[in-house]
């Protein structure tokens, strides 16, 4: 067969042309050597088939089949199960509408108990002196309920009794350039160094902008939210150096 787009001459089972990498456009027909009737073969997700055949076609025959492999799984990995930093910042976005706040702190770089440990060490307390005096609260579960049920609150007191928060869409990621990211690391070096962690193994920043959809019974609303992400020894995370403890935490240093 020949590419539609180019006339490259193909073979009948590629699906993306050798030649401008342009996808093959398939009749919707019973696929060959499947018997009719039968159900068809298990498929890996559409955008992962993509990218998997563009390696093949195009990194394989120059990389080397090793390397090429290795490619296609670290791609692959990433989209699939939402790794990326809009991936990430999507999920931290669902958390926190969804009230579950603990959970959107295991997307944080720096944990907030890590930072209440940090907090009270620099104020020569416990950590449960520090929440006492600080949150009115004896643990880090009893924080994360009262915060939770805050929040809920909250949200009922605005939109009224079921509240939904979803996300309508990402408008924007701007990933940072690698001067950007250089004065990102000196910028913020302090707050690294407070947490015994080094910026230079900060190697890369996305600001994602994120529309969400926040809806009760009484009233609805859309507002955007930009969220900064980091990328640490290899996974993104929320960078989260703008509470207002932190700040406190790093200046006492």
């Amino acid at each position: 067969m020949f590419c539609q787009k180019c006339g490259n001459q193909m073979q009948d089972n590629e699906k993306f042309c050798t030649a401008c990498g342009a996808p093959v456009e398939n009749d919707a027909e019973t696929p060959q050597n499947q018997p009719a009737g039968s159900a068809p073969a298990p498929q890996t997700p559409p955008t992962a088939n993509k990218i998997v055949d563009f390696v093949k076609a195009h990194i394989i025959p120059l990389a080397g089949g090793l390397i090429a492999l290795i490619a296609i799984i670290a791609i692959v990995a990433g989209i699939v199960t939402g790794q990326s930093a809009e991936g990430i910042a999507k999920k931290y976005v669902k958390a926190v509408g969804g009230g579950e706040l603990k959970k959107a702190d295991g997307y944080m770089l720096i944990s907030t108990e890590d930072a209440f440990e940090k907090a009270a060490k620099a104020a020569d307390k416990e950590l449960d002196e520090y929440l006492e005096d600080t949150y009115n609260c004896d643990s880090m579960k009893e924080y994360w309920n009262d915060n939770e049920e805050d929040m809920e609150d909250m949200l009922e007191d605005n939109y009224g009794k079921s509240v939904k928060v979803s996300i309508k869409k990402v408008k924007k990621v701007d990933k940072y350039s690698n001067k950007k990211l250089k004065e990102f690391r000196n910028e913020h070096e302090k707050y690294f160094d407070a947490f015994e962690m080094d910026s230079e193994k900060v190697k890369a920043v996305a600001d994602v902008t994120i529309k969400t959809e926040i809806k009760g019974k009484d009233d609805d609303d859309t507002t955007e939210m930009t969220i900064t992400l980091v990328k640490y020894k290899g996974k993104w995370k929320v960078f989260n150096e703008s509470w207002s403890y932190l700040s406190n935490v790093v200046d006492k240093d």
